[in-house]
Parts: C-alpha cells; structure tokens; sequence
C-alpha cells in the first residue's frame, strides 16, 4: 500500500492503528496510569526496523490550544504518528494531528508530526505528540 507516496507495511499501519486507539481512549484509567511513564521532552525514542520513533511533550494550560511538533532526524520522512493527552476523558480534544512541512526544499508534508490539542478543563495537563520517522 502507498502513504505519502511510500511504500507501507502492514506492521506500519497496525503501529498507526494502536497509536490511534491511544488517542481514543486518552482520558481512561488506562491512559491515565500511561501519563505516569510519558517521555521527557524531545525524547528520540530509539531506533528499530529502520524506523525512529520521536516525540516531544509539551504543557497544555487550561482553556487553551497548544500545538504540539515532533521533528524527524535530518534526512529523515514522516510515516506516521498520533498524541496523547494526560488529561482527564472529557477535559481535552484533539483539534487535528497530522504530518507537516517545516519549510525545506519540498513542499511534501514530511518532516515530522503536529497535534492541536484543545484543554476544556480550569487545570494544566500535559499532551505528547509522536513521530514514526523513516
């Protein structure tokens, strides 16, 4: 199957498909005990099969929009992502979340990963947003 003009693996899309339930059930008691274990900011995550996973975490004031962006490596392509948000079900949104271009040669959005996530509730939460990078 082809993404953004690359070839995708079936492992590729069930990688994107888990990342995407996360968001689902983001305010659970599940994701809830997740948030405990988030990554520093602009963490790389590692490398495996060829893929670098990123992400990078960012504070959400309350009654606010935050953009959230993980970069790729230099070199490197988006293939995926998604966001988490450490907030309760219910205090917060995610407005969009998506590939982007941050302004190089080409105009294909493949540099890394954006995410506006909408806070509803009075109090601060934190929201990460990560990259699959190829």
């Amino acid at each position: 199957m082809k993404v953004l003009n690359r070839t995708v693996t079936v492992r590729q899309l069930v990688l994107v498909a888990v990342m995407a339930l996360t968001v689902g059930i983001g305010g659970s008691a599940v994701a809830a005990n997740l948030a405990k274990e988030a990554p520093a900011p602009r963490a790389n995550l590692g490398t495996e099969g060829g893929f670098n996973y990123r992400s990078e975490t960012a504070s959400l004031p309350g009654n606010a929009q935050t953009l959230i962006r993980a970069n790729c490596p230099n070199s490197k392509s988006v293939t995926g992502g998604g966001v988490f948000s450490s907030a309760l079900f219910g205090d917060t949104a995610v407005n969009s979340s998506n590939p982007f271009d941050d302004g190089d040669a080409g105009s294909t959005p493949d540099d890394g990963w954006l995410a506006y996530v909408d806070n509803y509730s009075g109090t601060t939460a934190s929201g990460t947003v990560y990259a699959i990078c190829k």
